[in-house]
C-alpha cells in the first residue's frame, strides 16, 4: 500500500513537472518572438531614417542590397573593400547594410551610430584604385527597445 502511495505521488509529481516545462518552453518561445520583432522594427527605424537623413531613396536604384556572402560569390575585390568599410564600424552601431552599384563601381555601407548619426561610406573605383568617402549626418536616437509595441 505504501509503495503504491509512493508511485501515484511521483508519477503525479512527474506529470505535473513535465506540464510545468511545456509551459515554461512555449511562454520561452514566445518572449523569444517579441523580441526578435522588436528587433526587426528598431532596425526598420534606423534604416528608414538613415534613408531619409541621406536622401538616399532615389539614388540606390542603380544598387544592388548585397550580404557578405553574396558580395564574396559577386566579386573578391568588392568583397575586400567591403570588409574595409566595415571594419570602420564603431562598436554600438546598428548592423550596416552593404550596396554595391550594378556596374561594380561602388560600394556603399549604411549604419547608425549608438549617438544617432547616420553614416554613408563609400569605396569608389578610380582606376585601380578604391576612393573612400565619409558622410555623416545627425539623425533620430536609436529607439529604445523596450518603447517599441507589437501585437
Amino acid at each position: 500500500m505504501v509503495n503504491r502511495r509512493k508511485m501515484s505521488i511521483i508519477l503525479v509529481f512527474v506529470v505535473t513537472m513535465a506540464l510545468l516545462a511545456i509551459t515554461g518552453i512555449n511562454a520561452f518561445d514566445s518572449k523569444e518572438e517579441k523580441i526578435a520583432a522588436k528587433t526587426k522594427k528598431r532596425l526598420e527605424y534606423a534604416y528608414s531614417d538613415i534613408k531619409n537623413s541621406l536622401k538616399l531613396d532615389e539614388n540606390l536604384q542603380d544598387y544592388r542590397k548585397v550580404t557578405y556572402p553574396e558580395a564574396i560569390a559577386l566579386n573578391r575585390e568588392i568583397a575586400r573593400e567591403i570588409d574595409d568599410l566595415d571594419q570602420l564600424v564603431p562598436i554600438g552601431s546598428i548592423e550596416p547594410l552593404y550596396f554595391v552599384k550594378n556596374d561594380f563601381s561602388e560600394i556603399m555601407i549604411l549604419y547608425k551610430e549608438a549617438d544617432g548619426t547616420n553614416v554613408m561610406r563609400r569605396a569608389k573605383k578610380e582606376g585601380n584604385q578604391w576612393e573612400k568617402y565619409e558622410k555623416k549626418i545627425k539623425g533620430a536616437p536609436i529607439v529604445d527597445i523596450d518603447m517599441i509595441r507589437v501585437d
